[in-house]
């Protein structure tokens, strides 16, 4: 089935121009810079019961304030309040040891896109929304094959994401009715760590915390509209946007890897889209049976996005990681007339 499953994916007839769209993870590539500039990271879909997407009308950037407020200049009670999982967090008393933190995280993340292998694995996305009495009514539940297919590029790597059914044919995300928000990227959210990019962003050294019986590094970081190359694509009805994020890592402090990853949507000077999208991800360490190689993915993701007063909820669970190779058996027939060979018949 693996087998099957893999050779239905990378058959190109399985991808029409429109479905390839809405399916994977997208790049725009600056030959001016020479670097990539990504879109798609953290990408979403609003989908709303009765309206049609409009594909191919081009993504609207919005504006950002020079000194617009964010995670990284926020007074210390202010970030407690607005990020719960900061709590147990001890403040860090300068900033010395934030050069260093970067520089090994930022090795890491580079490593990571540079030799990331092709892999699929289970996904199950649960989605709902939050009603007024604060409960959740589910609206969908699904079950996917995603890969992951790493592409190597001069400047780096480009990771390619899909969702398919056990056959290998593409699949959409909700059910026949219903409105909600459709995500993905989050294999790629590290990026903003790359050595690449982490000048696109300001940063900064929150402390340490204890994250599941591990000591870490907490930083915080913000996109500088200025100079951001890697932003995010939210598709609403009608009206795609490209955003800008700020967040928090939580970085092993042996390792050096981010063991937990929250990110928001920076504030921008405009009243569109949604008011809330963050996405919260916890990453594993899986170790391949196929291989002695060992990556650290997402393990869970949660993804509250709130939109014209309805907060929506999207939980997504990954197992079952493997890696794969692509084999071609060749069959060639004798030419007709020729006797059988009785040591082979066939």
């Amino acid at each position: 089935m693996v087998k099957d499953f893999i050779g239905n994916i990378l058959r190109p007839s399985r991808f029409p121009p429109l479905l390839k769209v809405r399916t994977s993870l997208h790049y725009l590539w600056l030959a001016a810079v020479g670097l990539p500039c990504l879109w798609g990271l953290g990408y979403s879909t609003c989908r709303v019961a009765g309206m049609t997407l409009l594909q191919q009308q081009e993504p609207r950037q919005l504006t950002y304030s020079t000194d617009v407020g964010s995670v990284v200049n926020w007074p210390l009670p202010q970030l407690l309040k607005a990020v719960p999982g900061l709590k147990g967090l001890v403040p860090a008393e300068s900033q010395e040891e934030l050069p260093g933190i970067l520089q090994e995280v930022g090795a890491n993340v580079k490593a990571f896109f540079e030799n990331f292998p092709n892999t699929v694995s289970v996904e199950r996305i649960s989605m709902g929304q939050r009603t007024r009495d604060e409960n959740t009514a589910e609206i969908h539940t699904q079950k996917f094959q995603y890969l992951a297919l790493a592409h190597p590029l001069k400047s780096g790597v480009r990771l390619d994401e899909y969702r398919t059914d056990a056959k290998g044919e593409p699949v959409e995300i909700g059910g026949p009715g219903g409105d909600y928000f459709v995500t993905k990227g989050f294999a790629s959210m590290s990026l903003h760590f790359h050595p690449a990019y982490q000048a696109d962003s300001t940063f900064r050294y929150l402390g340490r915390q204890v994250v599941n019986k591990r000591q870490t590094y907490v930083v915080a970081f913000a996109q500088r509209p200025q100079v951001a190359r890697v932003v995010g694509k939210i598709d609403l009805p009608g009206l795609p946007i490209f955003v800008l994020n700020q967040g928090i890592a939580w970085i092993d402090s042996s390792t050096r890897q981010i063991l937990r990853l929250r990110t928001d949507l920076l504030t921008s000077k405009e009243d569109i889209g949604p008011s809330r999208e963050t996405t919260e991800i916890e990453f594993q360490e899986v170790q391949f049976k196929e291989s002695s190689q060992v990556l650290w993915l997402p393990r869970e993701v949660l993804v509250t996005a709130v939109w014209k007063g309805r907060t929506y909820l999207n939980r997504h669970t990954y197992s079952n990681f493997k890696l794969f190779t692509v084999g071609i058996e060749l069959k060639v027939a004798a030419p007709e007339g020729t006797p059988p060979d009785p040591q082979n018949p066939n």
